[in-house]
């Protein structure tokens, strides 16, 4: 193990704002702006850093008759091994992306679509349509990525051509589809302008997925897997299974995602199961059965990735303390008719206009107030909580619905909408996640 000296003359120049919680015979002392915090076992220890936060040196707090050397020890550690000093602004997501729904036309009907997805709608966008929708976005939006999906995006005559272009305009293109419409020589045509690709596969055994997803597609999405992963994309696999089948099927949901996590161990992969489920073509009551959904998707998550696999979520989120300031809300997202939402969940949401009558630089200018009034910064309560950029205030769509749920942001005071009541047993499992973290990141000082 490496040793990490530190000058017994270091002084410490913590963050303006500091508040402190006790919580579980731990006591968190929380940098609210720096999106950092640390963790002490005693007051004690808490008194050390009080002396730290004075202005006194390691050196200087070392000669305090009353002060037990392994609590200075224990603190200093705990401030290097969380950087807990002014570092200047934290680091911000840059990432500008849009959502395209490139068309309404599946070669699937599921049951918990939350397109309705099947036939085309009328009037879908044409190419030149979409390839200056794609311009408009890189030069006015300045963006970096853009997901294509549907329907079936692969469905479209001009795909290639559409994904060419995103590519040769200096986007980051990423696909979402069920993978069935795809040969393989598609698929190395494709991948070299692809950098990620999610493919849905929601069954365990061809016999299991076919009731959700058509007979063959079972075969068809893994050909599809095995042929990008190949060509060196990206990959996921996205399940989501019918409750009914994760009550009766899950050890074998289970034993589906190892053989895979197993074959793709040393490849670009990721497997996803969904956590919740939308309300679709054949779900209208989403929010009264997410409960279970979510307490037998996290058993097979822990089975999986081990107990602590929210924790490990939690620290690589916010390993160099990111400031969450919004979710995904004020990102452009657009049907395949042109109507434009600001978040990918469009069916919750009104549209802000259309781009063949609305001209882009006013949907931006609108998706930029959109992402402003909806900043943490501007919510009430959030604004004032000592977690506001470590939770970042949660979906904006489920949480604050009167102020995302319209067709203008201008002239829109957001402190009119106050979100549902934060309750204590959400800040418990922030508090929970950023004690039990604490070892993590310690840790990673003891390997320097």
């Amino acid at each position: 193990m490496a040793k990490y000296n530190i000058d017994s003359g270091k002084i410490y120049d913590f963050p303006d704002n500091i508040s402190i919680v006790n919580h579980n015979e731990k006591i968190l002392i929380i940098a609210p702006e720096e999106a950092n915090w640390i963790v002490l076992d005693s007051t004690q220890q808490q008194y050390v850093f009080n002396l730290f936060h004075s202005g006194l040196s390691i050196e200087e707090i070392l000669k305090i008759p009353s002060i037990d050397s392994s609590d200075v020890k224990f603190v200093v550690t705990q401030i290097e091994a969380r950087k807990f000093y002014k570092q200047g602004p934290n680091i911000q997501r840059v990432d500008k992306t849009m959502h395209l729904y490139l068309t309404n036309r599946c070669n699937l009907s599921c049951p918990h679509c939350y397109m309705f997805s099947g036939k085309a709608e009328r009037n879908e966008l044409e190419t030149q349509e979409i390839k200056k929708l794609i311009s408009d976005f890189t030069k006015i939006s300045n963006g970096t990525s853009i997901t294509f999906s549907g329907g079936e995006p692969t469905i479209r005559t001009d795909f290639e051509e559409i994904v060419r272009t995103a590519y040769e305009m200096g986007l980051e293109v990423k696909i979402l589809t069920n993978g069935t419409q795809l040969s393989s020589e598609r698929i190395t045509a494709l991948s070299k302008y692809i950098s990620s690709v999610q493919i849905s596969i929601d069954g365990f055994s061809e016999e299991s997925n076919a009731l959700i997803r058509g007979k063959g597609s079972f075969s068809k999405a893994l050909a599809a897997v095995d042929a990008f992963i190949s060509n060196g994309v990206y990959t996921s696999i996205a399940i989501t299974p019918s409750l009914d089948s994760l009550r009766k099927y899950m050890d074998k949901y289970i034993e589906f995602a190892q053989v895979l996590i197993q074959k793709y161990e040393n490849d670009a992969f990721e497997l996803r199961f969904s956590e919740e489920l939308l309300n679709g073509r054949c779900i209208s009551n989403a929010e009264n059965i997410n409960s279970e959904y979510r307490e037998l998707m996290s058993n097979i998550q822990k089975e999986l990735y081990g107990s602590d696999y929210k924790l490990w979520e939690f620290v690589k989120t916010l390993t160099d303390n990111p400031k969450i300031t919004n979710c995904s809300f004020g990102s452009i997202s657009i049907n395949s008719t042109g109507d434009v939402f600001l978040c990918p969940r469009i069916s919750d949401l009104k549209s802000i206009g259309n781009i063949r009558t609305k001209k882009f630089k006013d949907i931006n200018d609108e998706a930029i107030t959109a992402e402003s009034l909806t900043s943490i910064t501007n919510l009430i309560p959030c604004n004032t909580c000592e977690l506001r950029y470590i939770c970042g205030g949660g979906c904006r769509i489920e949480e604050y619905p009167g102020l995302t749920y319209r067709e203008t942001f201008v002239g829109i005071n957001p402190k009119e909408y106050p979100r549902l009541e934060c309750n204590k047993n959400l800040k418990k499992k922030f508090y929970d996640l950023m004690i039990e973290s604490n070892e993590y990141f310690y840790r990673d000082l003891n390997e320097e």
